[in-house]
């Protein structure tokens, strides 16, 4: 066994930054930035049959379920080059076995190769989830390995007593006895593993995996990143990642080629001989479950899925203080608004107004965005040059698409995004027409010539993308993308970008393309609801089913056709939960359909087609660019208004919150989104704004307090970027500053607005009646003045950049279009409906913030003595 060399790991100190409420500062707990960002890891094995392979990992620490980078150079070509592997690959899996609550396996750098796991040095054989698509058989045919120690203990397929055989039990974390039999293994199979049966080496001996790091969640029976109580502090649960090398020599010494009839490896990574090379490679996580203190008060924050993954990375920073918590729950946008409208509104994470809610505090969050993101490994057809077969099964680079493409991809327009896409008499309605007569295409035989099956078949696309003009695209079309279910502002915006569009907007109302080719008629003027909105959800329009499957009966012996038997079109390309569901099916080149039938199944039905193989995947997905970053997903470049192609990053969604800063001194009583019309030269046109929003006159003054303690720590330390508890994870973008001030600002208001609301209303004392003089002077006493004093509260040590990343560097602020400061008015004449209050950036930088006047707030003193000893006392 080779342990790592070498292990770096990047932790996060915590410190603390100053909310300023009229001229106060209001202590919260803020992350320092890190002193370095290596979070990978990386081992070489010193000596025999496999010296000199080095082998990185690109994150082995805080892990979540997501897919990391394994990469590795001085192996092996895998042979052979183009196909399915035989031998000189590596087989990799996860593994739990550290034995304790310790947040860290015992691993040192350096052991000798045949450290014993009994030791303490990784997990043994039956610690790992490896057998879902390789094997766990140990005697396998003829290749018995002279190492193995374990009784033969499972009767062969034949039936009992024919023969038997060894498998390597699975060992769970649970303490349940050991499983045995492979078709009762009920913690993972084909579908669930995330398991490498063959990981290829290329002919210069350097090779790229992606693998998929499972918790709890995915992988119950290894029970990686369960919340463990390590005395000072909640961890998760370590596991292991494995490496097991293989060459052309089997466990018996045999070696592949000579004599063998299969001519590829036979036996098991989990085999003892094959085993005792195996590399491990320790990985952390990041606890799941509850990780706050439990009897403290629970702040409810809730609202869209875009703000999920940020909320996970922030939640165990922000109840560190153990005297609140908040828990986020993703919901609908429905649910938002009965939430924001019940008697205790809570915070609420949006990417829209709220219709119809007054009185209401937003604050910018997170900025991010939409993507449509994709795995599409290459696929020859066996005639390429060299170097193109060498690549089979790598992935292919980003795609670009414009506008157009993508209301292809959504509208079932093309041919294989229908429930039944080789029957033509099923598809005519997708026939092509003359784009010049608009008459119907036919072919020399009469045929109607149909749309093309997928996206990579279509000249647009092409023209676009020309590295997949050899691609073969029968094997993999790519028809349509997964798409969540549901309506939302997210999903809004990928419609407003469409209609935004000229061809793309024409191509909806039912005009043709260049090529002829036109939306799916089920899908004409589809964009905008029965009321002329912009439609929110992804309507699955087609109507055509495939024919039903004939069943016998079992007791006529007639063959009938049950309703299970049809596949209809949210069979045959189904929705998504929600993005993250999307984002990890695709990940794992699983495009969730359910369209495999089973006969043999009580009663007969579809079930899920699984994940494709290794090599032979693809899927699009559409979902956020946090969870595409996560999931190791190629994002594609979009074209904007102005006809560039962009991709997703930090600048270019930068770029785009532009347009969504107030205009200087706006009366403007709603936040500002980005709008995709808007997204020009290195602009992205999906970009999302996420603001918290909340009714705070609603509120108790300590849920104001701590909810503008959320907002101000989400807002400055939370906007670094990093992988460590309480960082920005990567694929958001950190808030322009102009922003983050407006934010700070924001919180402000909050904690005054519910200051205000809390105060009783004075009842008027009668003035008495004079009493008549002969010689009476009336001049009128002067009115008092009440002055709020709005010079900026200077804390003394300052604020990192809110945009600062784990390795210090800092993303150019995007500043108020006129270089001013924006102001809010909150003034209300009497009887008018109070304003919503959207409080702009100011000249006050972050954490030297004033309270903002509130209408109805009669002495800006007054809300600062009952502030200042409520939030004294809880810090």
């Amino acid at each position: 066994m080779t342990t790592v060399k070498t292990l770096r790991i990047a932790f996060a100190a915590m410190g603390a930054v100053s909310l300023a409420a009229a001229g106060a500062l209001l202590a919260l707990p803020v992350a320092t930035p890190a002193a370095a960002t290596d979070v990978s890891a990386s081992a070489v094995v010193p000596s025999g049959t496999f010296s000199g392979l080095a082998i990185d990992v690109s994150q082995t620490v805080n892990l979540t379920n997501q897919v990391v980078r394994i990469t590795w150079d001085n192996a092996t070509a895998t042979f052979p080059t183009v196909g399915s592997p035989a031998h000189s690959y590596l087989q990799v899996m996860q593994c739990w076995g550290d034995g304790s609550a310790d947040s860290e396996p015992s691993v040192t750098p350096g052991l000798a190769p045949d450290a014993s796991p009994e030791a303490g040095y990784g997990p043994t054989a039956e610690q790992c989830q490896y057998g879902g698509i390789g094997t766990r058989e140990i005697d396998r045919g003829s290749m018995n390995d002279p190492l193995n120690t374990l009784e033969r203990n499972f009767d062969c397929a034949t039936g009992p007593g024919s023969c038997r055989t060894t498998y390597m039990p699975f060992e769970s974390v649970t303490g349940s006895d050991p499983v045995i039999d492979p078709a009762a293994n009920y913690y993972f199979d084909a579908n669930t593993t995330n398991e490498l049966n063959a990981a290829r080496t290329r002919s210069d001996g350097s090779g790229l995996a992606y693998f998929e790091v499972q918790t709890l969640r995915q992988a119950p029976g290894l029970g990686c990143g369960a919340a463990l109580d390590s005395g000072s502090r909640i961890v998760g649960r370590s596991c292991w990642l494995v490496v097991v090398p293989r060459d052309d020599h089997e466990v018996n010494g045999s070696q592949v080629g000579q004599g063998q009839v299969n001519l590829e490896l036979l036996s098991s990574p989990l085999s003892p001989t094959n085993w005792k090379n195996r590399i491990v490679i320790p990985l952390t996580f990041a606890p799941i479950g509850n990780v706050c203190p439990i009897g403290v008060a629970e702040r409810r924050v809730l609202g869209t899925d875009v703000a999920t993954d940020a909320m996970s990375r922030w939640q165990p920073t922000l109840c560190e203080s153990g005297d609140r918590t908040f828990n986020y729950s993703q919901v609908s946008e429905v649910m938002v608004s009965n939430q924001l409208n019940a008697t205790d509104p809570g915070l609420a994470l949006v990417n829209d107004r709220v219709a119809d809610l007054k009185n209401t505090v937003y604050a910018p969050l997170l900025a991010g965005g939409l993507t449509f993101a994709s795995l599409i490994e290459r696929q020859v057809r066996g005639t390429e040059a060299q170097d193109v077969l060498e690549a089979a099964g790598e992935r292919m680079p980003a795609l670009t698409l414009n506008a157009r493409l993508v209301a292809k991809l959504i509208t079932q327009s093309y041919r294989g995004a229908t429930a039944d896409p080789d029957n033509p008499d099923k598809t005519s309605h997708l026939a092509l027409v003359d784009p010049t007569t608009g008459r119907v295409q036919v072919d020399g035989d009469g045929n109607l010539v149909l749309a093309p099956r997928g996206v990579i078949s279509d000249p647009e696309f092409l023209a676009l993308n020309p590295s997949y003009a050899s691609y073969p695209s029968s094997r993999m079309p790519i028809s349509d993308a997964v798409l969540p279910v549901g309506s939302s502002a997210a999903n809004q915006l990928v419609w407003k970008w469409l209609l935004s569009d000229p061809d793309a907007k024409a191509f909806l109302e039912g005009a043709a393309d260049d090529w002829g080719m036109k939306v799916n008629p089920y899908y004409r003027n589809a964009a905008l609801t029965s009321e002329g909105d912009v439609r929110s959800d992804f309507p699955k329009r087609d109507e055509i089913c495939r024919d039903p499957i004939a069943v016998i009966d079992p007791q006529s012996g007639e063959p009938t056709y049950p309703d299970a038997s049809i596949l209809c079109s949210t069979g045959a390309h189904p929705y998504a939960a929600d993005f993250e569901t999307g984002a990890r099916a695709a990940g794992r080149g699983d495009d969730l359909a359910i369209a495999n039938w089973d006969p043999s199944a009580v009663p007969p039905r579809f079930k899920a087609n699984g994940p494709a193989a290794v090599g032979q995947r693809g899927v699009l997905v559409l979902t956020t660019t946090a969870l595409a970053e996560r999931y190791g997903l190629a994002q594609a470049a979009l074209v904007n208004s102005s006809g560039n192609a962009v991709a997703p990053t930090a600048e270019s969604i930068t770029d785009a919150l532009a347009n969504a800063l107030p205009a200087t001194r706006s009366s403007t009583p709603a936040p500002v989104f980005p709008d995709p019309a808007k997204a020009t030269d290195n602009s992205y046109p999906l970009a999302t704004l996420t603001y918290a929003v909340t009714v705070p006159s609603k509120l108790s003054v300590t849920a104001a307090e701590d909810y503008a303690a959320f907002i101000e720590y989400a807002t400055q330390s939370g906007q670094r970027l990093g992988v460590s508890d309480g960082r920005l994870p990567y694929g958001y973008a950190p808030l322009p500053n102009a922003l983050s001030v407006q934010a700070q600002s924001a919180a402000a208001a909050i904690v005054a607005a519910a200051v205000s609301a809390a105060e009783p209303t004075p009842t008027p004392t009668p003035t008495p009646t004079p009493t008549p003089s002969q010689s009476t002077s009336t001049s009128a006493a002067p009115s008092p003045t009440v002055t709020a004093d709005t010079t900026p509260v200077d804390t003394g040590g300052g604020l990192p950049d809110p945009g600062a990343t784990d390795s210090g560097v800092m993303p150019s602020p995007v500043p108020s279009p006129s270089g001013g400061p924006i102001a809010a008015s909150s003034a209300a004449a009497p009887g008018a409906t109070p304003a919503t209050y959207l409080v702009a950036a100011s000249s006050v930088g972050p954490s030297r913030l004033a309270v903002p006047l509130l209408a109805g707030l009669g002495v800006v003193g007054l809300a600062v003595g009952l502030l200042l000893p409520k939030f004294a006392s809880r810090h």
